[in-house]
C-alpha cells in the first residue's frame, strides 16, 4: 500500500515542478532577505556597491553577488597595489574636503593593501534563522 501511494505521487503529472517552482520562490525570497543586509552592511559612500548587489535565480538556486571588481577587496581586504590615485582623491574631496587625504591613502594602500569590511558574510550569518523562516513559510503558504 505505501509502495502503490509512492509510485501515484510520482507519476502524477507535473507534480515535480510546482514543486521546484516553488522551492525555488522561496530559495529567492530568501536571497532578496541576504540582499538587502548585505547593503545594509556595506560601507560605501558612492553607493555604487550597494546599487550593484543582485539577485540571480536558476535551477532551485540563487546567488546574491555583484559585478564591481572592487567588492571583493572590500569583502576580504586586499594585499599591497597601486589603487587608482584620481578616484581616492574625488573620494577623499567628498568626504573629508581635501583631496590630498586621497594621496596619503593611496600611499596606504599601495604599503600595506587594505583591511577586510565584511558586508555579504555577516548578511548570511546574521539572517540565518530568517532565511530558514522564510523558506519553510513560502512553502507551507504554497502547499496547502
Amino acid at each position: 500500500m505505501i509502495d502503490a501511494a509512492y509510485t501515484l505521487t510520482l507519476d502524477l503529472p507535473g507534480l515535480n515542478k510546482v514543486v521546484e517552482k516553488y522551492i525555488s520562490t522561496a530559495i529567492e525570497e530568501a536571497a532578496e532577505i541576504i540582499k538587502s543586509s548585505a547593503a545594509q552592511n556595506v560601507s560605501d559612500s558612492s553607493g555604487e556597491l550597494k546599487k550593484s548587489l543582485k539577485v540571480s535565480s536558476k535551477d532551485m538556486k540563487s546567488t546574491v553577488s555583484t559585478d564591481l571588481k572592487y567588492a571583493a577587496s572590500v569583502e576580504y581586504g586586499s594585499g599591497p597595489h597601486t589603487a587608482p590615485l584620481s578616484q581616492l582623491q574625488a573620494w577623499a574631496l567628498k568626504k573629508f574636503g581635501d583631496a590630498n587625504i586621497g594621496g596619503a591613502i593611496w600611499q596606504s594602500i599601495r604599503e600595506n593593501g587594505t583591511k577586510p569590511h565584511p558586508f555579504m558574510r555577516p548578511a548570511l550569518d546574521e539572517n540565518r534563522d530568517e532565511v530558514k523562516a522564510k523558506i519553510a513559510k513560502v512553502l507551507r503558504r504554497k502547499l496547502r
